[in-house]
């Protein structure tokens, strides 16, 4: 949960980081779960390709959002892109084991940072986007 109010400084900091960052371009190659093959919650599409501006980003968004109040993320940052989440009460079950080298999916262009607000609904999470930040200074997509 976020104040509020609070939302337009955090908006200001993650245009600041985007502003400083390069745009990204990633491919979508293997997949995986988190936590683990044991519980299965999110199904993911990992990313490779020259990524260090990608975590460089992570670090000035989780400086930014550390020094207005929110606690810092204690697992390490993973790249990668969320396909699915399974509801708490069914267990997926998996297409194959998981597979962080398998084949490519295809290009990811990474070219702005976005600030959602969750609702979490009954019959699964609806995401409102409350900002943009291009990449670089640039204009969003």
């Amino acid at each position: 949960d976020t104040d509020p109010d609070l939302v337009p400084r955090l908006a200001a900091e993650l245009e600041t980081a985007a502003s400083a960052a390069s745009p990204v371009r990633a491919v979508a190659a293997g997949w995986g779960v988190f936590p683990g093959p044991g519980r299965p919650r999110v199904l993911w599409a990992g990313l490779r390709g020259e990524l260090e501006p990608l975590a460089g980003l992570a670090r000035a968004v989780e400086d930014a959002v550390v020094g207005l109040g929110f606690p810092p993320e204690r697992r390490p940052f993973r790249p990668h892109l969320t396909l699915a989440r399974a509801r708490r009460d069914r267990r997926p079950l998996l297409p194959g084991r998981p597979d962080p080298h398998a084949p490519e999916f295809g290009p990811v262009p990474v070219e702005e940072l976005v600030l959602y607000r969750s609702h979490l609904l009954p019959d699964g999470a609806r995401y409102e986007v409350l900002s943009r930040a291009p990449l670089g200074g640039g204009t969003s997509p």
